[in-house]
């Protein structure tokens, strides 16, 4: 899909706050509700916008423990790897998962804990059912100066 100056406008504003109303939209980007309905439908569909959700504080609701590693598979079947990722996809406590495409490690994610002790027994469940994971690098976060999703988008006239 080849988005044009409107469709950037309008997922701009949603960007920055995507409660707002189709009505609301309209208003600020110059559509009627009807034509920023069909619009935003389109991108959906189109899978330019993949998702709304809510970002809640992990800090706030009990789990202050967040860290960052960094890590490489030594197994010798590719299968084994899939399994990994899926059971890191699927597990409620890890925040982030990404494949690192320079360096030593092949991937990094983020875990959040209640505290160090809950972070150490997962982490060593890990290790434990998948042998073939080695943590490269292991960083404990701090205060989250900047969290964010949006991307600026723009389309040339």
């Amino acid at each position: 899909m080849k988005l044009d100056r409107l469709d950037a406008k309008i997922l701009n504003v949603l960007q920055s706050d995507p409660r707002l109303s189709a009505a609301k939209v309209g208003d600020i980007v110059g559509l009627s509700q009807s034509a920023v309905s069909r619009r935003v439908q389109a991108l959906v569909e189109a899978g330019v916008i993949e998702s709304y959700l809510v970002v809640v504080s992990p800090k706030k609701v009990g789990f202050p423990v967040r860290v960052s590693l960094l890590c490489s598979f030594h197994g010798e079947a590719a299968d084994e790897q899939d399994r990994l990722f899926d059971a890191l996809r699927n597990d409620p406590f890890v925040a982030r998962l990404s494949r690192v495409t320079t360096g030593d490690a092949d991937f990094a994610f983020t875990v959040i804990a209640q505290d160090l002790e809950s972070y150490d027994r997962h982490i060593a469940s890990y290790q434990h059912s998948f042998l073939g994971l080695r943590i490269v690098r292991r960083d404990m976060l701090g205060d989250e100066l900047k969290q964010g999703l949006s991307i600026p988008i723009e389309v040339a006239a």
